[in-house]
């Protein structure tokens, strides 16, 4: 099975950082609670520890050998849940990168109660593609300060 990555690495002033997103149908208060109780986070995510950063918009998850900020944004029709990661170079941005995707394709799963999809497919398929992204540069990465 082939998952297709949809994330960013780009490269500013501090170095690489993976960018991953997912809209999401679901009014952003619901999806806050996802993000913030530690109890739901547990659900979609093993091992990270949320911490409000800003109530209702920015939330920073941390585990053992990671961390990342989480935001949303209200969108008419549902949330879009951005999940920022730093990197300390291309191997890093290679697991970081699908984490995230197999993280947020688990929170849409729990929020929706389905199946959560297994993390092999991801590693798989989408390290090369973080990688490379990593190695080369986001084209889309922001401008130089």
């Amino acid at each position: 099975m082939v998952v297709q990555p949809s994330g960013r690495v780009v490269r500013d002033r501090r170095g690489l950082e993976v960018i991953v997103e997912r809209r999401i149908p679901v009014p952003a208060e619901d999806v806050w609670g996802w993000l913030s109780s530690p109890a739901k986070v547990r659900k979609w995510i093993s091992g990270a520890r949320p911490s409000v950063v800003e109530p209702g918009e920015r939330v920073e998850l941390v585990a053992s050998d990671w961390s990342a900020t989480l935001s949303i944004a209200a969108l008419d029709s549902g949330t879009i849940v951005y999940a920022k990661e730093r990197a300390d170079g291309s191997r890093a941005a290679a697991d970081a990168g699908p984490r995230w995707e197999h993280s947020l394709d688990r929170l849409v799963a729990a929020i929706g109660g389905a199946k959560a999809p297994a993390l092999e497919p991801y590693l798989a398929t989408q390290r090369p593609y973080y990688e490379r992204l990593a190695m080369d540069g986001d084209p889309m990465s922001w401008p130089p300060s």
